[in-house]
């Protein structure tokens, strides 16, 4: 239960303070791993795989984006309206 309350109060900090609640949990997170035995390497590792995820979401996101903009171009074309 006592997480819970950890978990809850952070939510509550980040909506107050992102930038304090995201350094809080990088350093939860680094002692987590740092108590479970995971050396200097191991956790460069795990940094390295997050901001791959991080880039992959983006990556997904600008395509995303992108893909909406060709069908609302498309769609303006074909209400009969010329692109600027």
């Amino acid at each position: 239960m006592e997480q819970h309350q950890q978990m809850d109060k952070i939510i509550r900090l980040a909506a107050e303070d992102a930038e304090k609640a995201s350094r809080l949990i990088a350093r939860s997170f680094y002692k987590v791993l740092r108590k479970n035995g995971f050396t200097d390497d191991q956790i460069i590792s795990v940094a390295n795989n997050m901001l791959d995820c991080l880039i992959e979401s983006l990556d997904g996101y600008k395509k995303k984006s992108a893909t909406n903009e060709d069908v609302q171009a498309v769609l303006f074309l074909q209400s009969g309206n010329s692109m600027p």
